[in-house]
This record gives C-alpha cells, structure tokens and sequence, in this order.
C-alpha cells in the first residue's frame, strides 16, 4: 500500500471508528477553556450522540443502514491488514543476556496480529469523550541553550491524551495487558512514580517516556510528566487561581467566536509566537549552485506571523451534519490571505450549470496577490542585494509570452469553476471554466502557451474554439493524434472539457438564471443563508446519482493495472468483492444535497458545509 493510500486508509479508520461508537452521549473529559493557557492544538471528541439525535441524521442513517455493511466491513478488514502489517514476531537480540522474569518472557513471545473482536472494542471507546493536544514548553525552555561541556536536553514532547473511561474500564485494562505481552522494538522500563498526590506509572522506552494516571473516571497519558500534572490538576479542581486557562488566549477566544456551539467534534490549532523558538540555521543549496533555503527569511516571507490559527467544528442538525471551520488572522495585504479573492464568485459563471450537471464548484483566487507572494519567497533564496534576479527572470518570461507576468495574470479574474454533469461521475462529462478580462489578449497567450499543441481553432457566433493535443505536437508529420482537450473562448470565460459536446451543451445554456441546479429550492435555501460575498461556492445533488453507474465508474476505477509475466499476456486483477456484491444506491436513500461555500473577512477565511 502506497504511503496516501495509507494515510487515507487511517483517516477513513478514524472517520468508521467515530461513526462507529454506540448512542450514548458523554461529555468531553476536559473543555477546552479550561486547558492550559500553553495548549497548542487540541481535538475534542464529546462522544457518540444521543440515540434520538444519531436517528435524525442522515449520515448517521446511511452508516447504520444494513445495505452499508459491506462498505462498514471493508474499512475494518482495511485497517485490520494495515495494522497488522508490523506485528511479527520478535526474536532477543543476539548475545543479550536472557531474563527468567515472567514479564521478560512474554516481551518475546510472538506478537499476537489483532482480530475484528479487537477492532469493535477499540471502537466502542468513542463512546466516551476525549481529548487530544499538545501543550508547549514552559516559557524559556524552547530557547534556552544547553552549555557547550553539557548534551542536549531531550526535546520537548508535550502531546497527551485524556479519556473518560466510565464504563469502558475492562477493555482498557484489555489493551494494557495485550501490550504487555506483546515486545516491542525496545524493552520498555516500567516503574510507579507520583504526579500531583496519584498513583502513576513511567513507562521508559529508549527514546521516549510517557506518564499513565488512572483515577475514577479519567485516564490521562501524557510524554512530559508536567503536563500530566497540570491535566491532573484541572481535573481535579486543585489549579492554582494565578495560573491562566486557554480561556485567556486572544486566539482561542477570537476561534471560538467565530464557530458554532455545542459541536460533537472540535479542533483549534493556534500560530505559537514564532519568536519563542531558536531562529533555524539555514541549510545547504539543494544542488550546488541553486540558492541556499533560508528558513528564516521564508518565515517573514510568507508572514506565518499574520495566521492567528486554523479551526473547526462538526455539529448535528437534524437530518444534517455541518462542518465549520476557518484560517483566522490578520488578513491585509501582504500576508498569506492574499491568496484567496475578496469576493463574490461569478454569478454568470453558475450558469453553466445545465440541466444534467450533478455538481458544481466555485472558487476566487486573488491572481495578483499570489504573485506577489511568489516573489516574496523567491526573494528570500536569495542572498541581500542579488534580488534584481527576479526582475531579469520575469524579464525573461515577458519576453517569450509578450507581456509582463503581471499583465499576464491581469488577463484573469481569479475565478475557477467545476461542473460534472455526468450522472455516474463520468470525467469525460467534467467541464472546467476560468474567468478572463480580454479576450483577443487571452486568445494571443493561450496560442503562445499552447504552441504546437493546437490541432485546430475555429470561431462561431463570438466563441473561439481550439482543439488542444495532449500526446504530441502538431509540428510531426504522420503522428496519430488520439488524445485531445478541447477549449471555448467567449468575451468573459475559458470553458474546458474532454469533449467538445460538453462544451456546446454548457454554451446553450439561457442565461444564469436559469440554471436548474442553482434555480432549485435547496440551493436557495442554502445560498440564503451564505454572506453576501462568498469567494468559494460549492453545491450537489445525490438525487441526480445514477448509483449503478458511478459504482461501475469505481468498479472500472478500483481495478489494479494488469500484471504481465513474462511471455503472457497481461493478467488483471478483480476489484474487490464488496464493491461487486454492493448495491451503492443505499447511498441515495439517505443523502440528498450537500453545499459548501467559503468567505473572507477582516477576521480571516471562513468555511460552511453541510451534508443532508
């Protein structure tokens, strides 16, 4: 399994194990006011909803629905082979004096692979809330400078963990014993120790130690036995009045304002004062002669300074799930905010939405500011006083496309577009659309760009249509032209298909208004309740699925490339067994509209989204 696939794999195991957890409802162990005011990032889990509120939600619905089973089984058995792939059995290294204790004796028997009953329990812990973050180092601690006759501290690790475990104390206990007699890498030290007037254990590994509390209701791990004893302290009501909250952070409370309550899944990443850590040295050239990465410099470039903090919650609306989130700072020009447009989207640019489209996206970038982010970056490559080299670079591209960089971004309004009008997903059936200023200057660029990649250009009634090879020049005689894109020019917009039929069905289109997708109920009902300039615009609707065709597009899809040995012909491989046997309109009977839309303000970038 490739790495994304991987990563992929563990996200959708997150995603099953929380969709997972049973209907009882249980209260995040800690709120995030009463963190520690040194608290970094955090992800609070406030466990699985009530039974009533788990029936009203359709993504709750679609999960639990029996017709879903083969696609629950799937990811389980997915993450079962994932997380067995390093359970192997581990052999004493050679030489190392054997021990008679029990505990020793167990740490190389073989590692027992997990089964589904370990999967379901493992699952059933998101009943109960918890929360997930890092702490930073005390103040002065991340810069200090260890004297030259001393090594260097261990670095700072302050993630941890803390649980309600009412009701699941036994599998707890479970796992526990399971890693015990199973070995790992390094014979870990194990010994009691006592953070703030508990019992605890140190677990000493080779490179690392983490700090385990049990008491009552909570289960507290942590790497640094500080920030266990500050976790334990706020549990337990005994935090110093002097000592502040996360509740005192600007930037908590300025994310916090900005989302929903009462969310069951919540997330908060905060920007820690840059300053606070040692200025990174910086590094070798990539290759001899390229300009040396200077960390610092890049810092200031892209005004990391200027981010407050990343955001997000999900709620449970009735029969919807909301995502909110956002990328909070300061957001005047100059800083990485640049990259997304003011707003609003191009209302002409939803009517392209013809009859068939199933979806649609979109979105406004800020052309001009992203290039002058880029220079920014270039610029910090490059050693004080030699910068006039990103002056003769443009100089160079402006004199192979005739025109400045600048110009040439000018030509383009910022807004992108998406619109699939095939029922079961097809990519032939997606039509891109770019927003232009001229279209003569547009024309003049595209045919520099393009060169000997036009096969053919022809005008209709004002629109411009080129025909684009995507194997091979034009310029070769004999060569079999098979791949093509195809390209519509008119006086405001560059549409872009695979085929040149869908273009002329998005040109045939009326007018904006009439558009059956943004015309439709649900998405006035949506739209109404957007800010009037959004720069991102999102909107499908599952009732115009074709279910046994997009399952035979992911059929088609899933299948692995052909295995040739040798002398054979090649051998391809059957998709999987659940997709075959699944009848994916289960899909269409619970989900019915999704929407999302994006906006940017003094505050920062916003995200809204729902899935009914």
């Amino acid at each position: 399994m490739s790495t994304l696939n991987s990563r992929l794999l563990r996200f959708a195991s997150l995603f099953t194990l929380l969709l997972t957890a049973a209907s009882a409802r249980a209260q995040a162990p800690l709120e995030p006011a009463d963190l520690p005011a040194r608290t970094i990032f955090y992800i609070v889990w406030r466990g699985a909803p009530a039974a009533d509120v788990r029936h009203a939600n359709s993504l709750y619905a679609l999960w639990d629905d029996p017709g879903f089973k083969p696609v629950r089984d799937a990811l389980a058995e997915g993450f079962l082979k994932d997380a067995n792939k390093g359970r192997k059995s581990a052999a004493p290294a050679a030489g190392k004096k054997d021990v008679s204790s029990s505990a020793s004796q167990a740490q190389k028997a073989p590692k027992r692979e997990l089964t589904r009953e370990d999967v379901d329990n493992f699952a059933s812990l998101f009943d109960n809330g918890f929360v997930l973050g890092y702490i930073g180092a005390p103040e002065g601690s991340a810069t200090a400078a260890p004297a030259a006759s001393k090594p260097a501290a261990p670095a700072w690790n302050g993630f941890f963990l803390v649980y309600n475990r009412a009701g699941k104390e036994a599998i707890i206990d479970k796992f526990i014993s399971d890693m015990q007699h199973n070995p790992s890498k390094d014979e870990a030290r194990i010994a009691p120790v006592t953070i703030a007037g508990l019992a605890a254990l140190e677990i000493k590994g080779k490179d690392s130690t983490s700090y385990v509390v049990q008491n009552g209701k909570f289960l507290v791990l942590a790497q640094e036995k500080p920030v266990a004893e500050a976790l334990l302290k706020r549990l337990l009501g005994q935090t110093p009045a002097a000592e502040k909250s996360l509740a005192s952070n600007d930037a908590f409370r300025e994310a916090r304002a900005s989302l929903a309550p009462n969310g069951v899944l919540d997330f908060f990443v905060r920007m820690p004062d840059l300053s606070d850590f040692p200025a990174p040295q910086a590094g070798p050239p990539a290759q001899p002669g390229m300009p040396a990465l200077k960390p610092e410099a890049l810092i200031k470039a892209l005004r990391l300074d200027a981010v407050h903090s990343f955001c997000g919650t999900v709620l449970l609306d009735g029969p919807r799930t909301r995502f909110q989130g956002g990328i909070l700072g300061d957001t005047s020009r100059g800083t990485l905010f640049d990259i997304w447009g003011a707003g609003p989207v191009s209302p002409a640019m939803s009517g392209f939405a013809s009859a068939d489209v199933v979806s649609f996206s979109q979105t406004q970038f800020d052309l001009q500011g992203i290039l002058e982010l880029a220079r920014r970056v270039a610029a910090s490559f490059l050693p004080p006083g030699q910068t006039g080299m990103i002056d003769m670079v443009e100089a160079g591209i402006a004199g192979k496309i005739g025109m400045s960089l600048s110009e040439a971004m000018d030509l383009f309004t910022g807004d992108f577009g998406s619109f699939q009008s095939g029922t079961g997903f097809d990519p032939a059936r997606q039509l891109y659309v770019l927003g232009i200023r001229k279209k003569p200057e547009t024309l003049k660029l595209l045919r520099t760009l393009l060169n000997e990649r036009v096969a053919s250009e022809r005008s209709e009634n004002g629109v411009t249509f080129l025909k684009i090879s995507l194997s091979s020049s034009q310029g070769k005689a004999g060569v079999a032209q098979w791949n093509f894109y195809h390209l519509a020019v008119t006086d405001g917009f560059i549409l872009g298909a695979p085929s040149h039929e869908s273009l002329r069905t998005a040109l045939a289109q009326p007018s904006p208004s009439a558009s059956a997708l943004t015309s439709s109920p649900r998405f006035r009902e949506f739209r109404s309740q957007l800010p009037s300039q959004p720069n991102g615009l999102g909107f499908g609707d599952f009732a115009r699925v074709d279910w046994a065709a997009a399952k035979q597009r992911w059929l088609t899809s899933s299948k692995p490339a052909p295995k040739r040995t040798s002398g054979a012909a090649p051998a391809a491989d059957a998709p999987p067994a659940w997709l075959v046997n699944w009848d994916a309109s289960v899909i269409g009977r619970h989900l019915h509209t999704a929407g999302s839309a994006s906006w940017k303000d003094a505050k920062g970038l916003h995200f809204d989204g729902w899935l009914d």
